[in-house]
């Protein structure tokens, strides 16, 4: 089961890590603002997700330090099966 830690509680726009069993680390993420991307981790391998379009401002600072989580352990898993 995955778990989830901001490296900063009080900051989302921070990121991230997540961990896997063992609390190794699974995915780190990082938000980028001025570019409006979510940049995702996962071991050597990485990727942009360019959100420019994405509708942030329908959605509260609460949902927004709920969703940027999912999607960036969304990615670390595409990046996973991407090998």
């Amino acid at each position: 089961m995955a778990t989830h830690a901001f490296n900063d509680a009080s900051d989302f726009a921070k990121g991230g890590t997540w961990f896997g069993d063992y609390r190794r680390h699974f995915c780190r993420w990082s938000w980028d603002a001025a570019t409006k991307s979510l940049i995702v981790q996962r071991g050597a391998r990485g990727k942009r997700i360019d959100l420019s379009g994405w509708d942030q401002h329908a959605l509260s600072t609460e949902q927004l330090r709920k969703r940027l989580p999912e999607l960036a352990l969304e990615a670390a898993n595409r990046i996973t099966e991407e090998g």
